[in-house]
């Protein structure tokens, strides 16, 4: 892998040349002379005939982003877009199972493990100017990116998971403000049933799948402080864990209380943000705050503009980092670090453009501080951010931990069976077919069970 810091190629008499010039102009005479930047600078390696670049379609985004690459850099980029959904993996799997070219890929931190077992990704440690890149990562991404000393590629996105809440119907309901503790927030929901503002105050992500179920499960346990294993990957399930009385709770709102709308069980993301949209609920948790960007969507939501994205108790909240990653196919990894940097970082200006334009048209979180400033992120965000919420949600940024941390095992070969586990248990624990106790003791034991089939 080349380490290259500057281009080669370029003679000595350039850089003397470019001094000279430097120091002629006024004010210049102590400054250093830039040297070529890593996003700016052309690898020594010959130009690739194309470069594999998978994600899912979203919007016109990679329509805007690598054309621009194409004219950056003359290399034509093959964009193998799927469908976004359980499906949305399917293309790179199936290119790397061939043994056909793949070189940049868009991944979820909570579908890594995947990847990672069949050999699909290759750090980008070494690549130039990821130093640069890391000390600009909130704590959150440096913690879900770089792993065991290794950098996993660069942020596509990152996400809190926190609350979202209509104003309107917490108003009906009698209330100024969200929940501050969990005790709070079932007598929220308990007189806003008692008064039929709401049937059902709660609605809940909780579907079957990799992240949703459990990740709504995870966040509870972290916020009513712990984790769901231990940093030496045993599990943290046992009894009196904060992971069993995170799901005693959470089976209490939809069996005992009755405040949790029972559908939640049966919705991935995006249907239950669209259930949410008839303004029958008070909130919906745990959920991610650049939802807002539908939930306050006139195009998409009857209630829009009266939604917004709440802390939870103590500041305790989840963050996930997700990246583009360099694929061990790559025919020139170093032609696809400089893609890898224009979706995921600078482009040839030095500028974060894509990251910039993502924030502005679909209110995806930057991976960045400098991105995610205040100003800029009011500027970006404006239409579907209400006034004042902007310090909710960077607050939340500051504060989040990485998932990696609440889940250390996240990334080994045996947790996506250990998640199919988790999915069957935590539900019949929600729907009042076994306890909390019960789950909990069959998902401890489903851990070594899960590393015998891995």
């Amino acid at each position: 892998m080349n380490r290259h810091s500057g281009n080669p190629a370029l003679p000595r008499r350039y850089f003397l040349r470019t001094a000279a010039a430097a120091l002629a102009v006024p004010g210049w005479s102590r400054m250093a002379v830039a040297q070529p930047s890593a996003w700016a600078t052309a690898p020594r390696a010959p130009k690739p005939a194309k470069l594999v670049f998978t994600s899912w379609k979203w919007g016109n985004r990679y329509e805007f982003i690598l054309p621009r690459f194409e004219r950056d850099w003359g290399v034509p980029v093959d964009a193998q877009l799927s469908p976004p959904g359980p499906q949305q993996f399917d293309k790179p799997y199936a290119l790397f199972a061939a043994g056909e070219q793949l070189d940049v890929v868009t991944e979820l931190l909570t579908d890594r493990a995947g990847m990672l077992a069949v050999g699909m990704l290759q750090p980008v440690t070494r690549m130039p100017g990821i130093e640069e890149y890391v000390k600009d990562f909130h704590d959150f991404t440096r913690d879900s990116l770089v792993v065991k000393g290794e950098v996993w590629g660069l942020p596509y996105f990152v996400e809190t998971w926190v609350p979202l809440y209509y104003e309107d119907k917490l108003s009906r309901a009698g209330f100024t403000r969200p929940f501050t503790s969990w005790e709070e927030l079932v007598d929220q929901a308990l007189k806003a049933k008692r008064d039929r503002v709401s049937e059902y105050p709660l609605l809940w992500p909780a579907g079957v799948g990799t992240e949703q179920l459990p990740g709504c499960w995870f966040g509870l346990t972290w916020n009513m402080g712990g984790a769901v294993f231990e940093p030496d990957g045993r599990a943290a399930l046992g009894p009196g864990s904060p992971a069993r009385r995170a799901l005693e709770w959470w089976r209490r709102t939809f069996v005992e209380w009755k405040i949790s709308d029972p559908r939640s069980l049966e919705l991935r993301f995006i249907p239950a943000l669209k259930v949410f949209h008839t303004g029958d609920y008070l909130y919906h948790l745990i959920s991610r705050e650049y939802y807002l960007s539908f939930a306050n969507d006139k195009a998409q939501s009857p209630i829009a503009g009266r939604v917004r994205a709440a802390g939870l108790p103590g500041g305790r909240v989840i963050g996930a980092g997700h990246g583009y990653a360099l694929s061990t196919a790559s025919r020139s990894p170093e032609w696809a670090w400089i893609l890898l940097q224009t979706v995921g970082g600078r482009d040839k200006n030095g500028q974060f453009t894509f990251p910039n334009y993502q924030l502005e048209h679909f209110m995806i979180g930057s991976g960045y501080r400098s991105v995610m400033t205040p100003q800029n992120y009011a500027e970006k965000t404006a239409k579907w951010v209400p006034k004042g919420n902007v310090e909710v949600i960077l607050a939340n940024y500051r504060q989040a931990t990485s998932i990696l941390k609440v889940v250390p095992v996240m990334l080994e070969k045996w947790y996506r069976t250990w998640i199919d586990e988790v999915n069957v248990e935590v539900q019949k624990c929600l729907r009042g077919e076994q306890s909390a106790d019960a789950a909990c003791d069959r998902l401890t034991a489903a851990v070594e069970a899960a590393k015998r089939k891995a």
